[in-house]
């Protein structure tokens, strides 16, 4: 199942006011990110890490990265293999999410 949000309005801590939901059969032709299209390199870490794409992987995607709580605590548009350093962030989970265009 996936959750998709209704509208782009957020609450005071950030998250999405109203969802939607639809069930979603994930393959090679409706997910650009099939298994093993990418990696983050080392899992888990200490903030930094890289994010490497599948070698067939040339588009453009949404990096965010979200802390339990689900606020938002980093974006950036990227179009290839790439390392971070968010060692800025407190030492805890976080969840990455790629969103490809």
């Amino acid at each position: 199942m996936v959750l998709n949000p209704i509208n782009t309005q957020t609450d005071e801590a950030g998250f999405y006011q109203n969802y939607s939901s639809e069930e979603v059969i994930f393959n090679e032709e409706t997910n650009p990110f099939v298994e093993n299209d990418f990696d983050i390199i080392p899992n888990p870490n200490n903030g930094s890490f890289l994010v490497q794409f599948g070698s067939h992987r040339e588009s453009t995607c949404l990096i965010t990265v979200y802390d339990v709580t689900g606020k938002l605590v980093f974006t950036e548009i990227i179009t290839q293999s790439k390392n971070y350093n968010l060692t800025f962030l407190q030492a805890g989970v976080y969840l990455i999410h790629l969103h490809h265009s």
